[in-house]
Formats: C-alpha cells, sequence, structure tokens
C-alpha cells in the first residue's frame, strides 16, 4: 500500500490543456443538468479521460447526500471489489487523506497492475464533505503517484461544482416561495430514474417523502415497504437519489436503521453526535444501534424511525435526518406519525399496483387458503390436520413406477454374408436398404480361373481312364493301377473345383432388409476370402433401451416389468415390449456408462417399424406409494454425494 497523505494537486495525466478542457467541460454540464445527473455523467467523462474502469462518489456537499457509481461496459465489477473501493473511500474520508492502493489479482485490465486511487471532497469551508475513488490500471509507482494527483485535483474541482450547483438550486426554491417544491423535485427525479411519473406506481412515495422533506425542512427522508411475510424492508425513495440501489453503502445503513426499529416496532430516536440534555435521555433512554452507527457514518446528525401502520401490522418505515441545531423530539415524531396514517392505508395498495400478474395469483391464493384454514387456535388445529392427512397419503397412496429411458430399434437377428473366396466382384445386384427374401441372388462374383481349371481336369481325367484301358489290354497292371491312382486323384481335384464353382453366387441366408452393404464403387476389385459383404437383419426388430447404470432396477424387477415403446416417427403409437435382457456388463454411450437391454417389439400393425428409429421406452415395475416416489431421488442424490 502506498499512502500519500501530503499530495497537492498539481497537473492531470495527460497535458495541461486536456485538464483544462475537462474543466470546461465538467462546468458546463453542471450549468445545464442537475446536480446528481452532472455528477453521474462526470464519473463517467473523469473515467474515460484517466483510463479508470471504475469509480464511486460519497459526499454531502453543501448538506445534500449524493452518491454515484460508474463502471466500463466491457469491465464487470464484483461485489468483493465494490465493497473494497467504498472502504477505501469511507477510510479516506475519515483521515483526510489520498491514499493509492495495489490490487492483486482480478482478470482482464484489473488484473494490469490495477490500483485504486481514492480523494477527499471538501466544500467551500474547507470541511471534508465526502470522498470519491477510482481503480485504473498503472504500470509503476511514479504513474501511480501522478495519477493520484491528478484525480484529487479533479475530485475536488468536482466537489466544488457540486456544493455551488446544490446552494444555486436552494436558492431558486426558496425564493419561488412554493411549499410543495420539494414534492414536485422528487416527482421530477421519479420521472427521470422511471420514465412518465403518472404510469410509476411508486410516485406516491416521492410526493410523500417530498411533502415531509418540505414542510419540516428535514435534510433526507427515506421510504421503505415492509415485505410480507417477511421480516425485512425494500428501500424504496430516497431524497437525493434518483435511484435506489441496494449494494449502495448509505441505502444499506438507511436499510438497516430501518429493520431495526421495525424490530423495535416502535418510533426510534437517535440523538446524533450531540448527546441530548437529562430530559430527552428520559425521553429516549435506549441506544439503537444501528442508528448510531448511521448517525455517525453522516457526521453525528440526529435520525429517526417512524413506522407506519395499516389494518394492525407495519408496512412501512419512514426514516428522517435533520442537521439543525434544534434536536428532533419524540413529541414531534409521534405528531409526524398522526399525519402519515393515512399514508400507511395507502402503502398496501401501492404494493399491490406494482406486482406483476403471477405475484397476483400467488398473493390471491395464499389469502384464500388463509381464509379457509382460519386464525388462532382453530388455524392450528386446521394445520396439524392437513399435516396428517398429507402424511396419510404420502404413505399409502401408490402409483406406477415408472422408469423413462431412450431406445431405439435395432434388428433382432442380424446375419452377415462374407465373401467365400478370393474373387473379384463381377456383378452385384442388391444394395444398402433393400427388402430381400431367403435365397435371392445379392452379387455374382469373377471365377473364370477355376473354370478353366475344371476344364483341364476334366481333360485329364479322360486321357488318364484311356491310358488305364490300354495297360489292362496289354495286362500291364502296374502301369493299370498308377494310372487309376492318378485319375482318383485327378476326380478329386475336380470336385474341389465344381464345389469352388458354386460359391460364384452371393445369395441371401434369411428374408429381411440389408442393413448394411455399399459395394457399388467395389464393382471388378477382387475381394479378400471372409470380407463382409452385407448385413442382413431379420422382418422383426427389437428395442435397445440405453438405461444409466445408476437408474438401472434389479434384474427381478425387469422379469416382472412391463415395457412399451413410443416412437418418435410415430407421436401416440405405443408398442408393447417382450422381455428384457440385461447385457452382464455396461457399454459407454456418449462418455456415459449405460446399460444396453434388449427387449423384443411384440408384433403391431400401428406403426411401420425399421431398425435405426429411435423413441422413448417407459418401464412400468409396479407400484410403489407417493412418499418412495418422491424421496427416492433425494435419497440417491445424498448417497452419491456423501458415499454413504
Amino acid at each position: 500500500m502506498i499512502d500519500a497523505p501530503d499530495t497537492t494537486a498539481q497537473g492531470a495525466a495527460g497535458s495541461p490543456a486536456s485538464s483544462a478542457n475537462m474543466q470546461l467541460e465538467l462546468r458546463r454540464l453542471f450549468q445545464i443538468a442537475p446536480p446528481n445527473v452532472a455528477l453521474r455523467q462526470s464519473l463517467e467523462r473523469m473515467g474515460r479521460h484517466f483510463g479508470g474502469v471504475y469509480i464511486a462518489m460519497h459526499g454531502c456537499p453543501a448538506g445534500e447526500p449524493l452518491s454515484e457509481e460508474w463502471a466500463e461496459a466491457d469491465c464487470p465489477i464484483g461485489d468483493e471489489l465494490r465493497e473494497r473501493v467504498n472502504e477505501a473511500v469511507f477510510t479516506a474520508m475519515g483521515g483526510e487523506a489520498a491514499r493509492c492502493l495495489r490490487l492483486s489479482g482480478g482478470s482482464g485490465r484489473i488484473a494490469e497492475g490495477a490500483v485504486i486511487v481514492v480523494a477527499t471532497m471538501y466544500n467551500e469551508e474547507l470541511s471534508p464533505s465526502g470522498g470519491a475513488a477510482m481503480v485504473a490500471p498503472c504500470s509503476d509507482r511514479d504513474e501511480a503517484l501522478e495519477l493520484l494527483r491528478a484525480f484529487e485535483s479533479m475530485v475536488g474541482f468536482v466537489s466544488l461544482l457540486a456544493s455551488s450547483e446544490i446552494d444555486l438550486q436552494r436558492v431558486m426554491e426558496s425564493g419561488a416561495g412554493d411549499a410543495s417544491a420539494p414534492s414536485q423535485t422528487a416527482s421530477d427525479s421519479a420521472a427521470q430514474a422511471g420514465g412518465d411519473p403518472s404510469e410509476d406506481p411508486w410516485r406516491v412515495g416521492w410526493d410523500l417523502v417530498g411533502d415531509l422533506q418540505a414542510r419540516h425542512a428535514f435534510d433526507q427522508v427515506a421510504l421503505g415497504v415492509v415485505v410480507p411475510n417477511a421480516q425485512r424492508v425494500d428501500v424504496k425513495v430516497v431524497s437525493g437519489m434518483d435511484q435506489v440501489r441496494a449494494g449502495n453503502p448509505g441505502v444499506r445503513r438507511i436499510r438497516a436503521a430501518m429493520e431495526e426499529a421495525l424490530d423495535r416496532d416502535e418510533m426510534t430516536l437517535w440523538a446524533g453526535r450531540d448527546r441530548p440534555s437529562i430530559d430527552d435521555v428520559r425521553e429516549a433512554p435506549d441506544d439503537p444501534r444501528l442508528h448510531r452507527q448511521w448517525s455517525e457514518s453522516i457526521g453525528g446528525d440526529p435520525v429517526a424511525t417512524i413506522p407506519l401502520r395499516s389494518r394492525g401490522r407495519t408496512v412501512g418505515v419512514v426514516t428522517l435526518r435533520h442537521s439543525t441545531v434544534e434536536p428532533i423530539r419524540l413529541a414531534k415524531l409521534a405528531a409526524i406519525q398522526k399525519e402519515l396514517e393515512a399514508w400507511g392505508a395507502l402503502l398496501p395498495l401501492v404494493e399491490r399496483a406494482g406486482r406483476s400478474v403471477a405475484r397476483h395469483a400467488m398473493d390471491a391464493t395464499r389469502r384464500r387458503m388463509r381464509e379457509i384454514v382460519g386464525v388462532g387456535w382453530w388455524r392450528t388445529v386446521m394445520s396439524v390436520v392437513v399435516t396428517v392427512a398429507m402424511a396419510c397419503v404420502m404413505a399409502f397412496v401408490e402409483v406406477d413406477d415408472v422408469v423413462d429411458v431412450p431406445a431405439r430399434l435395432v434388428p433382432s437377428t442380424p446375419r452377415v454374408v462374407s465373401a467365400p473366396r478370393d474373387a473379384r466382384l463381377m456383378k452385384l445386384l442388391a444394395d444398402a436398404g433393400d427388402t430381400v427374401v431367403a435365397g435371392q441372388l445379392l452379387a455374382v462374383l469373377d471365377l473364370e480361373d477355376d473354370r478353366l481349371a475344371s476344364k483341364e481336369l476334366a481333360a485329364r481325367r479322360d486321357v488318364l481312364a484311356v491310358e488305364i484301358e490300354v495297360a489292362r489290354a496289354k495286362a500291364d497292371f502296374g502301369a493299370m493301377y498308377a494310372s487309376r491312382a492318378r485319375l482318383r486323384a485327378t476326380e478329386a481335384e475336380l470336385e474341389v473345383i465344381e464345389a469352388r464353382l458354386t460359391d460364384a453366387e452371393i445369395r441371401a441366408p434369411i428374408d429381411g432388409r440389408i442393413l448394411a452393404g455399399e459395394l457399388r464403387p467395389r464393382v471388378g476389385d477382387r475381394l479378400a476370402v471372409g470380407e463382409h459383404l452385407f448385413t442382413i437383419g431379420g422382418e422383426r426388430v427389437c428395442a435397445e433401451l440405453r438405461v444409466p447404470d445408476q437408474d438401472l432396477p434389479s434384474t427381478q424387477q425387469l422379469d416382472d416389468a412391463v415395457a412399451t415403446f413410443e416412437p418418435y416417427a410415430h407421436p401416440g403409437v405405443e408398442l408393447e415390449l417382450g422381455v428384457c435382457t440385461v447385457p452382464p456388463a455396461a457399454d459407454i454411450v456418449e462418455q456415459r456408462a449405460v446399460y444396453l437391454v434388449n427387449a423384443e417389439v411384440l408384433p403391431s400393425a400401428e406403426a411401420a417399424l425399421r431398425p435405426g428409429m429411435e423413441g422413448v421406452a417407459r418401464v412400468r415395475l409396479g407400484r410403489i406409494s407417493l412418499w418412495t416416489a418422491y424421496s427416492r431421488p433425494v435419497i440417491h442424490w445424498l448417497r452419491r454425494s456423501t458415499w454413504l
């Protein structure tokens, strides 16, 4: 960390001319736009000027709270970094010193040696009025210090511009003599934040804040709405803020004070920096811790919270801040609470007007259930009865135990036709997808060499027969026996050649459809013995169920199960399956361990089935209770997560 408490504004990050142009631009901006709008746009221009990625500014120039932030569109800012920047701002405000912090980690531009430069804001009386911080990439120490000096100078200039413009606006409002001016300003702010005020259901909140601020001269008024069925508050309107962001540090402190008053269920007052006299202590003897923290964060001003009631319950909360010498007393708060009774009845209507249709339906259902159940001891009795009835239903009502898994059709008895011998493919008579019958000619092999060998062996056989007759006529028994032996060998060779000639025709072994066999490009090529030529599937098909290993039921359950197949190609058609056969081991399909369970599709005329069709197999394993059906997935998940 680099602390630079003695730095002064000397120059800018760029040239003096660019800094002067920047100051002129900011001055024109504050002249033509309201202070809060000008401040928000000033942060963007300062970020572009200094090459920053995030700027946050919190302060009270001329007594008006201003809190704005800006972030580069392509550089997301996380909550952790936002909290660190806000903490640096408030630390600098307390120590009245400029600081430079080196960031570690991050990504993108934030990871490129980024730093947080922090500067304190001062008003025209040179009193601390806030602080600002910027996150920007920086290469070395000297560049960081130069950036800090330039940023501190620009923040001081913006602080003076904001103070002077707020004072001018106050003078113009007081000179107009219209007591409803603050209320009108609040409505204008609502219009800037959300469009047309007439279409904003929370315009009534701006009117309430403006009315209180105008008639009682409060410095800040905020309105929060109690979230139904939850002990928390949603801050809707804060005077001086166009956009109320839940992550804003000031809004968080206001919400904490509102929720503290909600927990206490009474008006809450903290007298601020100067403790009240003895009489006042008697009026407020306790110490509201969250109100005290809020007061200390804004310089010790008195703060108070008033709950708004409707039909016996708290529906809204109003917080007040007053920085004048005259303290806020409980009697005055009681009078204000009396004035706000009508507003308490109006807030639930406004809340309902801003709800969506789905929220209206949910609230109506919840209200109807409360009417049925009732209130008091009767509600307790009804709750017990409903709980017991639901437990009985879950325990005794049974439903079908159904497992849905993806499936596809495969041939029931596929047959592979291979090449019977080494030969050349001469003719192809069938292709993949054709329907064939048993004995149908599929292809013809070229066996011209075997035919020539057969003719040669036949001629040799005739010659040997003649030689045998000649030897018998000459009574040369030795030559006769030798010729007879050669004749038998020649006949054996001839039988082998003739048997091989019968393999020239390749025929279908079964009735079915050719599933594979694209041999058209190989006509004329030589085939090797045993080479697969065709795969023929039978007329019947079976369903191949891809059951994940963790969802596989027991074998006994599958034996008694009733399974059906619904093909995607025939919506509404449900085909009955036969007995399921579980393989001994799982296969890996799409990087998952699944069991390919086969089940024969029983005959049906409802759909034309072909191998390869996909669908859903629905396996009904029996009847189980509702409790088992809904608790089983949770139990399986717990077992897998905790290894039980």
